[in-house]
């Protein structure tokens, strides 16, 4: 089934919700990127105008998750199953966060994006970078962190974390938002030009985390999601210890999740102690 397919039956079988409820998540996006990165309000009000509509539907049976969004011309529908309003308040807020982020940033110039790169091109190569990238600005949105139990993308989004602290988030948000591609290329310029297959690295390790989030991995997938986030590592270890920064070990306390810290910190050198 194709998602096309996945729209019409969600459609058929759906309660729409209180519009409120995302229009205020699009004021904060806009509030919060005005804020503090500010120069990217222009490209982030091309979809700001959009019609923004939340639905209750059998996600979970129809697309096999609590929530996706689909981003049609001028609307975005938003559908969430209803086992997932069950959840607490700030995480259901994070979530919706999250998928009016995709909404406001996907599209540029009629056609969609992922991560600054068209699906026309290379969309499956940076999914899980986008996704990342969406989720940490969703928390830094809503001042919540959401943990493993709640969330898959715990590993990604700290990893675009630690990109955050040494590149800053200006420039992340400018590939996010306006498809500027100064961020990639600094990062390309210091790595051997491996963002791309670091981005491929990211996408196959979002598949299995997601996939253990919401059925089982088998041994041979457990292997696999281990070599990953080894190569992953490796890569991010190696850009540190050319990005000297000053208290760059504070930094990354201060911005990384401590579930992630404390699974992690052995295997990413630079987190090996905390300097007070």
């Amino acid at each position: 089934m194709d998602f096309r397919e996945e729209y019409k039956l969600l459609i058929k079988s759906s309660i729409k919700q209180d519009d409120n409820i995302l229009a205020d998540k699009k004021k904060a996006a806009l509030q919060h990127f005005r804020g503090n990165l500010n120069a990217y309000c222009i490209a982030l009000a091309k979809n700001y105008g959009k019609t923004f509509i939340l639905y209750v539907a059998p996600v979970r049976q129809i697309h096999g998750s609590f929530l996706v969004c689909f981003p049609y011309s001028n609307c975005i529908d938003i559908f969430v199953d209803p086992e997932f309003l069950k959840k607490n308040p700030a995480y259901i807020n994070v979530i919706l966060q999250h998928e009016v982020l995709h909404g406001l940033s996907q599209e540029k110039n009629l056609d969609q994006f992922s991560f600054g790169h068209s699906v026309r091109e290379n969309y499956k190569n940076y999914v899980g970078v986008d996704e990342a990238v969406t989720q940490m600005f969703a928390e830094d949105i809503q001042g919540v962190r959401l943990s493993s139990k709640e969330d898959y993308l715990l590993y990604v989004k700290n990893m675009m974390r630690i990109l955050k602290s040494i590149f800053g988030a200006e420039l992340i948000a400018a590939q996010y938002i306006k498809g500027d591609l100064t961020f990639e290329n600094t990062v390309n310029k210091l790595m051997d030009y491996k963002f791309e297959a670091f981005a491929i690295k990211m996408k196959e390790v979002y598949t299995l985390w997601k996939k253990e989030f919401y059925s089982f991995l088998t041994q041979e997938e457990i292997i696999k999601k281990e070599n990953i986030e080894h190569d992953i590592n490796v890569f991010i270890s190696s850009l540190i210890k050319k990005c000297p920064i000053e208290n760059l070990n504070n930094i990354l306390y201060q911005e990384l999740d401590q579930e992630f810290i404390d699974r992690y910190k052995d295997k990413i050198g630079i987190l090996t102690e905390r300097i007070v």
